[in-house]
């Protein structure tokens, strides 16, 4: 299926539409398929079953709506809580925190460093307001502004240091 959308990696999850069936479904070992179904290629729950479709042969394709995709992600206090009940010790996250508080610093005086901070915080910020600075501060690099030498983009850039310290407090 990854093959056939010419994706570099294989998904774990795939949202489908399946002679009358439709919902989630997830790349399992092949060992377990084969040891636990024997000759199955695909497991459908019978929730899955929205609609009669024996004498169907349209719906006999295999439609992929959706793929699960890799995304950033950060951590947050129910993550850690659960990472620390699995005897992650504590501190792993104050190790990482305080990586974070000197790459924030840093790029608070240094344009490649302010972009590093950046592309980090773009993508899943969780505040469309800071994403859509991030990005076009990201731009405006790229153009050859040096952001730190600019009145309102030094500002911006200090906005950006402020929220995500806060979101480290937090």
């Amino acid at each position: 299926v990854a093959k056939d959308l010419e994706l570099d990696e294989v998904p774990s999850a795939f949202q489908i539409r399946f002679m009358g069936c439709k919902g989630m479904v997830l790349k399992f070992p092949d060992a377990f398929i084969h040891r636990k179904h024997p000759g199955k290629k695909l497991l459908l729950r019978k929730s899955m079953n929205k609609m009669d479709t024996t004498n169907t042969k349209q719906l006999r394709h295999l439609e992929i709506c959706q793929w699960s995709v890799t995304r950033s992600s950060f951590l947050n206090r129910q993550i850690i809580l659960l990472l620390a009940a699995n005897k992650v010790d504590y501190l792993v996250f104050k190790d990482l925190q305080d990586r974070m508080l000197d790459r924030i610093s840093v790029a608070m005086n240094s344009v490649d460093a302010a972009k590093d901070m950046l592309l980090l915080l773009a993508p899943t910020s969780g505040a469309v307001e800071r994403a859509d600075w991030s990005s076009l501060l990201i731009r405006i690099i790229d153009a050859g502004v040096d952001i730190l030498q600019d009145p309102f983009l030094a500002a911006t850039l200090w906005d950006i240091r402020t929220n995500s310290l806060l979101g480290l407090r937090n």
